[in-house]
C-alpha cells in the first residue's frame, strides 16, 4: 500500500537557526532514511561559512503519521547533530516524541535475557536465606 506523500525533511534557513521541517509518514513500514543519510543532506543543503548555524530547530507539523522508526531517526540525527557541536531545539515536536527521545537518550535498557550479574554478598546473602528456609 502506497501513501500519497512520501517521507521528507525540508531544510530552511530562519531567525539564524536552520530549521528541519520533516513531513508525511514516518513509520518503519515506510523505508525510512537512516540518520546518516539525513546528516548528509543536511552537510549539502545547509548554510556553511560564516552563516553557519549552530542551531537547529526540529518540527513535525507536516508529519502525516509516525511511530518508533521515527524516534529511531530522530534519535540518531540528534546523536550526529550534538557529536559535531550543534545546539538542537525539539520544542516544536510532538510531547509523546519529545518523552521518547529524552527517554532515548538516557541509553539502552538493560537486555532482559540476560541475568544480572549479583555481588559476592549478595550471593552470601542468598545463600544464607536458602539454608535458613531448608532448616
Amino acid at each position: 500500500m502506497s501513501s500519497a506523500q512520501d517521507t521528507a525533511m525540508h531544510i530552511r534557513q530562519q531567525d539564524g537557526q536552520v530549521r528541519l521541517e520533516f513531513a508525511g509518514p514516518w513509520r518503519v513500514q515506510d523505508a525510512l532514511p537512516t540518520s546518516q543519510k539525513l546528516a548528509q543532506q543536511l552537510a549539502l543543503h545547509a548554510p556553511s561559512g560564516a552563516d553557519r548555524a549552530r542551531i537547529f530547530s526540529l518540527h513535525a507539523n507536516a508529519v502525516t503519521v509516525w511511530d518508533s522508526g521515527f524516534t529511531m531517526v530522530l534519535h540518531g540525527l540528534l546523536r550526529r547533530l550534538a557529536e559535531q557541536g550543534f545546539e538542537v531545539n525539539v520544542s516544536a515536536l510532538p510531547e509523546g516524541l519529545q518523552r521518547l527521545l529524552r527517554l532515548a537518550s538516557l541509553g539502552n535498557p538493560p537486555d532482559p535475557h540476560v541475568e544480572p550479574r549479583h555481588a559476592f554478598f549478595h550471593d552470601i546473602g542468598v545463600a544464607v536465606l536458602e539454608m535458613r528456609h531448608d532448616a
